[in-house]
Parts: structure tokens; C-alpha cells; sequence
């Protein structure tokens, strides 16, 4: 067995001890664990024992390490103890379990010694030698004990699937991704995260836990990784890619898919309740139907911040068999599903079991009772305590979905940096599935991008995101329409935005204008009547003010549908 001395000094134990001219401080080798013994060397293991006690390792724990100055103290992360497990007795590879120091026992169910075997690479149903043994690490170096040789016959398992399982929970199962015959590091299927930013861990059927890398990057894979892995910001249905071979995952957001029934075109979106994508539909006998559509792909390369925009991703639906399904990344439909009788049918495709279905006749959407009032409200810090109004949010075209502006203060711990949403009286907030996912009586929530950000509220799926805005200004003749001169700031005091303008010349008048990333001028806000409400209007309707001169404005974005303001003339 190897020994070894270090100089505390090249291990960073910078004492008092270690100043004394002339004495160079020492430390020797741990010694190595005794008694090494197993509850059998001979193991046959068996599908229906995973949950049983199949292995037990036990020892003597071996001598701590010595410093040549007994009034130096050694760290007690100095020693990292582990069991090493390998098909070879020269240890060329092998798996690693960690340990406690003090600790003398380990042991195994069937499922986990079953686990470990396949990573070893030990699949068929024969017996292995396993060759193990104790590693106390100290520096860079090791000190090993005697190797024990175990006998084990593994069962048959099934291979090529990976679960994505919740980081708080690891045996919360979000979804079971499977790899073709012609990818086999390259796993995909269907998952339903509860919102944005859910947090989550890979593990593959050989029982390796992938994660983020230890650079936190965004969609990288890494085996054996502590760090988890995040979805990027929307909410429904994803279709999930993990390649263990290039360290990668990414996820599609597909939010709905297109028919082409003998060319009439139907749109199905994802339906939570039915479980996958459903709708009516009303076919002649023999009807052929093609599904396509376009995702929204997150990768490594658009990372996961709020609001970003995902790549245009196309996928077809194509049959599987009788009656599956499976997504292929093309735009153009390689396969079509028939219906043999004219009829009227509520059509599904299930993202869970992959299984396309026909029922007769127009099932009737469950009965739900979406909120009708909804608003912001901004919470004192690490506090249930309401504060002030954010913003009276308004109903968007769909049920249940609602949306508004808010402002939040960029100096993390404020006042106005934390909020929560009041539907018809019940408080709901962030909850411990994510950032962006609604609960009751969870933590405030906060802003991903600070500042002000456009935000809807979806109750259908208890999730909420954020969009944020870039620019709040006034613009029109004199400013040459431009959004680059007159924007306003937000006043903390009053909660309103505020510009001082020259307004030389009234030409078509004023619009008040909220725009995001894309340039595009999204929100467009005018009064035509001048009674002080603003409204969403198009590029003809605009402000017009009794008269020229310098004025302040003051806009007040607390109510979505309505939001007023005033303008004073001060010059």
C-alpha cells in the first residue's frame, strides 16, 4: 500500500502552527478500513424483489489521518470515504458511492444493486464477478482497502427509457421518455411540466441521474450531476429531447396541432382535461387525416429567460400500429390516420400513452368556474401582507386567462419588488413547483427581468408568465413619432409614469405607446374623445390636445381594460 505525506502548507491548512520558522508540518495517511465483509458473496437477483434487501457491505472504520503537531487541527472534509465498484479487478473503471466518514455499513435492494450492475454494463442474465472495495481520498491521492469479490446474476430489465422526475421530489414522475433503434443516446416524448422553470433531474433506466452542468448552463446534460436541470418559461404541452451522447436536452412547446381532413383544415389544441390534443371533427367515410404543426423549440443556444423567444420548430403527427402516434421533427406529413365511417367525432391524440382515439358524437367540455376579477397586488417582502394595487387585470379572449402590466422595483427586497395575484377574493402566488406556477399560500411573486413587464395570469393552467416591456413613451408630430425621445419613468410615490414633452406641433395628435423586444409598437393606447380613459386603437386614431406647449403627463397603467391620464400644461 502507497504512503504519502503533505506539507499543510500544500494543502491550504494555513494555521498559526504552520509560521514557525524552521518547522514544516506534516500530515500521514489514513489507515485503511478493516474486516471487509458482505451478507453473501453469491447473489441471484430477481424482478419481483427489487424492493428487498438483496446486499449487505459492512467494515471496520480505519484510522484517521495524523499531523505531525497534535495542536494542529485538520479540517473534517479533509478524507472523503467511498465504495468502488468495477467488472475488473485492476479497477480500470468503475462506479463510485459516496459515504460518511464515521460510516460502517451500506446496503442494497435488488432494485439498486440492480441499478448499479447496469451501470457496470452488466445487462445479460448471467452470473458476474464484481470486484469491491473501500477508497478513502485525502488530496489527490487514495488509500485503498482489501477487495471483496461478489458473485451477482442480475435479471432482465427493459433499457433505452430516461424519467424526468421533480427535483424535490425524485419519485414525482413528470415523464418517460423512450430512444429509438436508430438514436440510442437520444431519448423524446411528451411531458407536461405544472408551469415555467419547472425544476427537474433525468434519470436513466440504468438509475444515472443526469443534470445541469457545474457551470449551471441552461439545457446541458451532464451523468451524476447534484445541479437540476430548468424548463424555459411556457406552460402546457412539451415535447422533450435529452441526448446523453452530446450532453444536451432541449424541449418543444406545442401548444396545439393542425388536421388536414381531405383538405378542411381543424385546429386541435392541448386539452389538460382530455389529456393531449382533442376536438370535434366531421369526416365522410374513408377520410384521410394528416397532423402537422410548429413548436417552439428552447435550447442551449435561447436559454431560458423570461419572455425569449423560442426557433420555429415543424413536427408531424404520423401512426404508429393501429392505434399510436409518435412526433417527428418535419414539416411535411410522412404518414396519414383514417377514419372508415362518415360521422362526427370528438378526436384525441393522448400525450401520455401515445394512443389516438375516435368517439362518437360531440363530447361537451367539462364545466369550469374560471375567476372573473382578477388584480396585482404588490406584498411586502417575505410577507402576506397586501400593500397597494398593481393593476386591475382584464380577461383576455380565452377563459380563465387574464393579463396586465406591472412594474417591479429593480432593487431586490422592496416594497413594490413583490406581488401576488387576487382572483375574486382567494390570494394566489408562487408555489414551490416553480416560479411561474400559481398556488395558494406559497411565496410572493417576483419578476424574472424587473422593471416593467407585461403579464398574464392563466387559471386554466395555474400559471402565470411575464413579457417584458422595453419602452413607455408618448409619441407623435413633434417627435417625428419616434418612441427614442419622450418616455416616461415610473414615480415609486405615486405609481404612475411621468414625461415632461414640448409639444410644438399637435399634427395627428398623440399616442401613448408600450413596446417590447420586438419593435413592433405592441400596445397602442389613444383617447379619441378626450375624457381621460385610454383605449387599444390602430395607427389612424390618436390624442389630439386642445393646444400646444410643454406638458407633464402622468399615465396610470393600474387598470388594463381602462387606464387614464392627465395631461398638465405647464409652459
Amino acid at each position: 500500500m502507497k504512503r504519502f505525506i503533505y506539507s499543510i502548507i500544500s494543502l491550504l491548512l494555513l494555521t498559526t502552527a504552520c509560521e514557525k520558522d524552521g518547522e514544516k508540518l506534516i500530515v500521514k495517511e489514513p489507515g485503511a478500513p478493516s474486516d471487509f465483509g458482505a451478507s453473501s458473496t453469491e447473489i441471484v437477483l430477481t424482478s419481483d424483489g427489487t424492493d428487498a434487501l438483496a446486499l449487505s457491505l459492512f467494515w471496520n472504520a480505519g484510522a484517521l489521518p495524523q499531523v505531525s503537531d497534535s495542536t494542529v487541527a485538520l479540517p473534517d472534509d479533509l478524507t472523503q470515504l467511498s465504495m468502488q465498484f468495477s467488472a475488473t479487478e485492476a479497477f480500470a473503471s468503475y462506479s463510485e458511492v459516496f459515504l460518511e466518514a464515521d460510516q460502517t455499513t451500506l446496503q442494497f435492494t435488488g432494485g439498486e444493486l440492480s441499478q448499479l450492475l447496469m451501470k457496470l454494463g452488466m445487462t445479460e442474465v448471467r452470473q458476474y464477478d464484481v470486484y469491491v472495495r473501500l477508497a478513502i481520498k485525502m488530496g489527490t491521492s487514495y488509500t485503498y482497502g482489501d477487495v471483496l469479490v461478489l458473485k451477482i446474476t442480475p435479471y432482465e430489465v427493459e433499457t433505452g427509457w430516461m424519467q424526468i422526475v421533480n427535483k424535490t421530489d425524485l419519485t414525482d414522475v413528470l415523464a418517460t421518455l423512450r430512444c429509438k433503434d436508430a438514436t440510442p443516446m437520444l431519448y423524446e416524448g411528451f411531458a407536461v411540466p405544472a408551469g415555467g422553470w419547472y425544476n427537474c433531474f433525468f434519470i436513466a433506466s440504468d438509475g444515472t441521474q443526469w443534470g445541469c452542468n457545474a457551470d449551471w448552463t441552461a439545457f446541458s446534460l451532464v451523468a451524476d450531476s447534484q445541479n437540476n436541470c430548468w424548463f424555459a418559461e411556457p406552460s402546457g404541452c412539451q415535447y422533450v429531447y435529452a441526448d446523453t451522447e452530446n450532453e444536451l436536452w432541449w424541449h418543444v412547446d406545442v401548444p396545439a396541432v393542425n388536421l388536414d381532413i381531405d383538405g378542411t383544415a381543424v385546429e386541435l389544441k392541448y386539452s389538460k382535461t382530455a389529456g393531449g390534443y382533442s376536438g370535434v371533427i366531421t369526416v365522410g367515410a374513408g377520410a384521410s387525416i394528416t397532423v402537422t404543426g410548429t413548436g417552439a423549440r428552447f435550447d442551449i443556444t435561447t436559454g431560458t429567460d423570461a419572455g425569449i423567444a423560442g426557433i420555429s420548430y415543424p413536427f408531424c403527427l404520423v401512426p404508429v400500429g393501429s392505434d399510436g402516434f409518435e412526433l417527428v421533427n418535419s414539416s411535411v406529413a410522412s404518414g396519414a390516420f383514417t377514419v372508415e365511417n362518415a360521422g362526427t367525432y370528438t378526436i384525441t391524440f393522448n400525450v401520455s400513452d401515445y394512443k389516438w382515439s375516435l368517439k362518437e358524437g360531440a363530447e361537451e367540455p367539462p364545466v369550469v368556474n374560471y375567476p372573473e376579477n382578477v388584480a396585482m397586488y404588490y406584498y411586502y417582502k417575505e410577507a402576506s401582507d397586501q400593500f397597494a394595487l398593481a393593476c386591475r387585470m382584464a380577461e383576455t379572449t380565452e377563459d380563465g386567462i387574464f393579463e396586465g402590466f406591472i412594474w417591479t422595483d429593480p432593487a431586490w427586497g422592496t416594497d413594490l419588488s413583490n406581488f401576488r395575484f387576487v382572483a375574486d377574493g382567494a390570494v394566489y402566488s408562487s408555489n414551490s413547483d416553480g416560479q411561474y406556477v400559481l398556488g395558494e399560500g406559497g411565496w410572493n411573486c417576483w419578476s424574472g427581468n424587473t422593471g416593467m413587464n407585461y403579464v398574464v395570469a392563466d387559471f386554466t393552467t395555474m400559471t402565470w408568465s411575464e413579457t417584458q416591456v422595453t419602452k413607455v413613451a408618448v409619441t407623435g408630430d413633434f417627435n417625428a413619432w419616434s418612441l427614442d425621445t419622450d418616455q416616461f419613468t415610473f414615480n415609486m410615490e405615486t405609481r404612475k409614469w411621468e414625461v415632461v414633452c414640448d409639444i410644438t406641433n399637435i399634427g395627428w395628435g398623440l399616442k401613448f405607446v408600450l413596446d417590447d423586444a420586438s419593435g413592433n409598437w405592441r400596445w397602442k393606447y389613444a383617447d379619441t374623445d378626450l375624457d381621460g380613459t385610454l383605449s387599444i386603437v390602430g395607427d389612424n386614431d390618436n390624442t389630439v390636445p386642445a393646444a400646444e406647449g410643454k406638458y407633464k403627463i402622468e399615465l396610470d397603467l393600474s387598470d388594463f381594460a381602462a387606464p387614464t391620464y392627465t395631461m398638465t400644461l405647464i409652459e
